[in-house]
């Protein structure tokens, strides 16, 4: 018997702007990294420390997560967005992919998002929406991000890593054109 598993699929990418006057298109604190994947995910795939599928799941906590803004860290020779966790969070090994933000423009460094109390970057996983949202904490180090205030084509990549419950992993790319940030 062979049982074709249709494989989760990215289906949106959004990079919400934190609402902050004359803040589009610069990364900064309390912006969003959302993916939106078309069925439900195995979450420990994503964090080796979650459990129960149909559950809402969260990183919080000053210090162990953090969203890192490569500079020209893409392929393509773009900026890139990744993110990462202590061992207290996900055993070090937190999954999620990376975003080619569609541009070399927006850092000349590498910038860290992350801190303690209100300057901490959280992750959570909505199990009803089946989305990822990750907000960028405060800038920990690196240079002060530009502002891109053109429409780019970003595109997220998730990592091969993340299944859905029947192991079947995440496929294909999400990609949104906008002012980003």
């Amino acid at each position: 018997i062979v049982v074709n598993v249709t494989p989760p699929t990215p289906v949106a990418m959004l990079l919400r702007n934190n609402g902050t006057p004359g803040g589009a298109g610069r990364p900064e604190q309390g912006d969003t990294l959302e993916v939106t994947f078309s069925q439900r995910l195995d979450v420990a795939s994503i964090c080796s420390t979650w459990s129960g599928d149909t559950s809402n799941q969260a990183i919080t906590g000053g210090n162990v997560a953090w969203v890192v803004i490569t500079n020209n860290g893409a392929p393509s020779g773009n900026d890139s967005a990744t993110v990462g966790t202590t061992a207290t969070a996900c055993g070090g090994q937190f999954h999620f992919g990376t975003i080619d933000l569609g541009s070399p423009d927006f850092v000349t460094g590498d910038a860290y998002f992350g801190g303690n109390g209100g300057g901490a970057t959280t992750v959570s996983w909505d199990a009803t929406t089946f989305r990822l949202d990750i907000t960028l904490g405060s800038l920990a180090f690196g240079p002060t991000p530009a502002k891109v205030g053109s429409n780019v084509t970003a595109t997220y990549t998730p990592d091969p890593l993340i299944t859905n419950p029947s192991g079947t992993p995440v496929t294909g790319t999400a990609q949104r054109t906008a002012v980003q940030f």
